[in-house]
């Protein structure tokens, strides 16, 4: 889970969704993975395809991202965050693609 939708987003359809499909796949044909070994090797096959590079990008853009809010949620309480301030720091969360931009960095928001 991220607080970045665009990550969220690709995550769920690049991984979750393959490997929900594929398995569906199986079962809809009548097929059993615990039993045939070429299903077996058709999940294996997905899992060996599955971007294991872009996935630590979007697992270490998203601990970023969640101090980020942590940090957001503190500057709150103590009445010194300003939503209209931070749009001049850069791409905010609901715009911000990790794939795209890069891994989010930043750690706290500009205090108002």
């Amino acid at each position: 889970m991220t607080p970045i939708a665009a990550d969220q987003d690709w995550y769920n359809q690049n991984v979750t969704g393959k490997v929900r499909d594929v398995i569906n796949n199986i079962y809809a044909r009548g097929g059993d993975p615990l039993r045939n070994a070429q299903d077996r090797a058709q999940i294996s096959m997905l899992m060996n395809s599955i971007p294991y590079g872009e996935i630590a990008k979007l697992r270490s853009s998203a601990e970023n991202a969640k101090e980020y809010l942590k940090e957001r949620a503190k500057l709150e309480a103590a009445g010194l965050y300003n939503p209209m301030t931070e749009k001049y720091a850069g791409p905010g969360l609901d715009t911000f693609s990790t794939l795209d931009n890069g891994v989010w960095n930043r750690m706290s928001p500009v205090p108002y």
